[in-house]
């Protein structure tokens, strides 16, 4: 069954027949915050193998809340290398794929970055942004600046707004290794290449002088402007591995498509587009499913597995308004 954290945290979203199931996650411990954000972002595992794939599953699993699939493969394969934050790889890959996002300039910000980091990550979540960043971890590889990347995806926060910062603020966090998101009092994070004490499993630790972090604002959809919120939903929360070489065999994915924000009595059609180019270009793109839309969001499944190894964008646009726009058919 395929799931959302919306559902694991209890919120109500409509839906046209999906079930609505309980995802089982860490011990919820009262924080007496007054400002709470979770974003529905899903939990991916990425694969160890080549110093491990943190930087390129943390991009995937964001870009599923967009409507595209990155295989970690090819998130690797587009930066030309391993994913790090803090070099022109990351910056790269996100370029490549057309997402919309900004770093923390831990050039210019002076040590100890730590407070002043968590603002700036606080800030993002509150608008509904995702941080990517870097932490310490005592079974990682003893880097000076960071051994891991994870994706923050909530925040609960004794303020109403971002400011200022509060070490009982708790910071929820996927670190790529659980379905489960870390659940962190933010104070408990703040440590040293020396001083970190806590492993992956248990979210390591933000340095405390220079941070390194990404927020991801959107995907960026120049050519497809209309197109209502897309998130993909799938079964399995892993790919099989594939060298950098390219070598492994992928397996197929059966996907559902979430279209959100839809007019009832309204038809819409969903495109899937295969690879990136296409995406970019509006071009070749294959008709998923055309409907009259019942709720203002609905979850279409599509008959074509996603290869593992693949890059698949969907786009959900409303009839009317591709015929008003001349829509951008390049076929």
């Amino acid at each position: 069954m395929i799931r959302s954290f919306s559902e694991a945290h209890g919120e109500r979203v409509q839906d046209c027949g999906r079930p609505m199931k309980k995802l089982r996650t860490v011990d919820v411990v009262d924080s007496g915050s007054t400002t709470e954000k979770l974003l529905d972002i899903p939990a991916r595992i990425q694969w160890r193998n080549d110093h491990g794939y943190c930087g390129e599953t943390a991009t995937q699993t964001i870009g599923l809340t967009h409507g595209a699939w990155l295989s970690q493969y090819a998130v690797r394969k587009a930066a030309g290398g391993e994913l790090l934050i803090g070099t022109e790889t990351f910056d790269k890959a996100l370029q490549h794929f057309s997402f919309d996002s900004w770093s923390w300039d831990f050039d210019e910000e002076e040590n100890p970055q730590f407070e002043s980091f968590i603002v700036w990550m606080k800030r993002n979540l509150l608008n509904g942004y995702p941080v990517i960043f870097g932490i310490y971890v005592t079974d990682g590889f003893n880097d000076p600046d960071y051994d891991h990347i994870v994706t923050a995806v909530g925040i609960e926060s004794h303020a109403t707004d971002s400011e200022p910062y509060h070490p009982d603020d708790i910071l929820i966090f996927h670190t790529n290794y659980t379905t489960e998101p870390v659940r962190r009092r933010v104070g408990s994070l703040c440590g040293t290449r020396q001083s970190c004490s806590h492993d992956s499993d248990a979210g390591g630790c933000i340095p405390r002088d220079t941070c390194y972090g990404i927020a991801v604002k959107s995907l960026n959809r120049p050519l497809h402007a209309s197109s209502t919120p897309v998130r993909i939903l799938l079964e399995s929360v892993e790919e099989p591995y594939i060298s950098p070489s390219g070598l492994g065999e992928p397996v197929d994915l059966p996907a559902q498509v979430e279209c959100s924000c839809l007019i009832p009595a309204t038809v819409y059609d969903l495109y899937r587009y295969d690879g990136c180019e296409a995406f970019k270009l509006g071009k070749g793109r294959t008709l998923v499913k055309s409907w009259e839309a019942k709720c203002d969001k609905e979850t279409i499944d599509d008959p074509v597995p996603i290869k593992s190894n693949s890059t698949v964008y969907y786009q959900c646009t409303p009839r009317m308004q591709q015929v008003e726009e001349n829509s951008f058919i390049n076929e």
